[in-house]
């Protein structure tokens, strides 16, 4: 196949300098450069997932690969196309999938700039490491005009920098088991048959700590079988916050359970390639992801997601929902208002995506009588992350659940989170990190609380109805679950921006889970 110049613009491939940092060189012309391309899709699969989230588990037909192919995979055409572009221009296929609307190249620096006419360049700045970056937009020769939707990868900054939780010191947290047990977990269900997928960035695991965390509790440790993507190495415990507290609260209430951690740079191709990776694997295949990291979906310039990424991120989710698989994210930790500083009340991506269960945070606080009650998480430093998407327009879904328009702009979008679960730092999560006990917490905590609750219900739905899983839970949420005993309703407390309230609320959504009542409503099991 010969192929034209690259002259057609890819849409929506400009990336803003961020805020600091100036030009300093060119990148190193012997440098390799991994670029992940996200193709069209043969239909848009978002209709469809959300006419199938509007039924109850056991009613769906079981999710069948190859309709899946067919209907929303990319057309072998355009894989073609790309890897004639690929030979063109001196690049080489890694790989390709057309189910999955993936292709990964790898060239040199020379190679790709005369592929995608552009002029890779390094930014530095006085604070922050550098990244590799490009002005301007992407071109492609014109024969791709219409396959491909996102090239990633040439710009390699990561996607925001987050800060870390100042996670106090106490003398007896929680033991993830005890918070299973108050939120009423099906004690006989241990996650058989399932796995469940962890996205983690710039993240690293230990399997000691793994051992000797479950072998304290007297218990063997899951299995987990760690995947790298892009040459990641995982192996760096000051990296390993995160990825422990998300395999340790997986692990302890879901012991059968496969975990599978997905590790990636944070950066655009880091997050598409393991997000793709993950919802399309088939030696991995999961029935849940979990994912506990997330970054305001609109900030300043050159910080955080751009448009196009943000629809190509929620394309892939929508594939998940129409594949039967739960994906669970986190809503944040820093309030309403996120870490921006900006003055603007911010939605957290990937939890604004309509095709996800957002997840927000509680706390447990006792009254002057005694008593205690579940309030929104806020503490000086932090509170459960919440609000208004500016980016998603509201789902049909939300119509009826009184959503908010947005603090400052006062758009009607997706309403974030759908549920909660308890987040405190203090007295938080019993983990071990680094070879030492500590606390955790945070909405990072909560969410794979929540997964490994579905795992326990999709064990009873295979055990009821064979080949079904919980899949894409929130519209049934909104279409009168939200509104039964399944959840304790949280009142109190706000995230510094909005309140929380009767039924549904962008704090806490429709509440904490009991564990028991939801299994019932999802399985129709009595």
């Amino acid at each position: 196949m010969t192929l034209s110049e690259p002259t057609n613009i890819v849409s929506g491939s400009e990336r803003p300098v961020r805020p600091g940092y100036t030009i300093s060189d060119q990148a190193e012309f012997d440098s390799p450069v991994r670029i992940v391309l996200k193709l069209r899709a043969r239909t848009d699969v978002r209709p469809a997932a959300m006419r199938l989230g509007m039924k109850l588990p056991r009613e769906r037909a079981v999710p069948d690969q190859k309709e899946f192919v067919a209907r929303f995979g990319a057309d072998p055409r355009d894989v073609a196309t790309v890897r004639a572009f690929a030979h063109a221009f001196g690049l080489r296929v890694e790989s390709h999938r057309a189910a999955a609307r993936i292709v990964v190249l790898t060239g040199s620096i020379s190679a790709v700039n005369r592929a995608f006419a552009t002029d890779l360049k390094t930014f530095r700045a006085s604070q922050g490491g550098p990244y590799r970056g490009y002005l301007g937009p992407l071109r492609l020769p014109a024969e791709m005009r219409d396959a491909v939707d996102v090239v990633a990868g040439l710009d390699d900054r990561t996607i925001a920098v987050r800060p870390p939780l100042s996670v106090p010191r106490v003398a007896s947290p929680y033991q993830i088991a005890e918070i299973a047990c108050r939120y009423g977990f099906p004690r006989m269900l241990r996650g058989d048959g399932q796995r469940i997928a962890v996205l983690q960035f710039d993240g690293a695991y230990s399997q000691l700590d793994l051992d000797r965390y479950f072998g304290d509790l007297g218990t063997t440790s899951p299995r987990v079988c760690p995947i790298s993507i892009g040459g990641y190495a995982y192996d760096d415990p000051k990296s390993a916050m995160e990825t422990m507290l998300d395999l340790e609260v997986l692990g302890s209430v879901a012991p059968r359970a496969e975990l599978v951690p997905y590790f990636a740079y944070s950066t655009e191709a880091g997050w598409l390639e393991s997000l793709t990776s993950a919802i399309h694997s088939e030696r991995h295949a999961p029935s849940i992801i979990s994912i506990s990291h997330c970054y305001p979906e609109s900030g300043a310039p050159g910080l955080t997601w751009v448009p196009s990424l943000l629809d190509e991120v929620d394309r892939t989710l929508a594939e998940a929902a129409w594949l039967g698989i739960t994906v669970v994210a986190a809503a944040g930790d820093y309030g309403a208002y996120s870490w921006l500083h900006d003055g603007l009340v911010h939605a957290e991506f990937p939890a604004s995506s309509p095709f996800v269960l957002a997840c927000g945070g509680t706390m447990f606080r006792a009254g002057d009588d005694g008593a205690e009650s579940e309030l929104v998480w806020q503490d000086p430093s932090h509170a459960t992350g919440g609000g208004v998407s500016e980016h998603f327009p509201r789902p049909a879904w939300q119509a009826s659940a009184r959503v908010p328009p947005s603090l400052s702009t006062k758009f009607e979008g997706r309403g974030v989170p759908d549920v909660a679960a308890y987040a405190d730092l203090e007295p938080g999560y019993a983990i071990l990190v680094a070879g030492a006990y500590t606390a955790g917490g945070g909405t990072s905590a909560a969410t794979p609380l929540w997964a490994a609750l579905f795992a326990l219900i999709n064990e009873r739905l295979e055990a009821i109805c064979r080949g079904r899983t919980v899949g894409y839970v929130t519209p049934l949420l909104y279409y009168g679950i939200g509104l039964t005993a399944a959840f304790n309703d949280i009142e109190g407390g706000g995230n510094n921006g909005y309140a929380a309230g009767p039924d549904w609320d962008p704090c806490t959504g429709w509440g904490s889970p009991n564990g028991a009542e939801l299994l019932r409503a999802l399985t129709g099991d009595q």
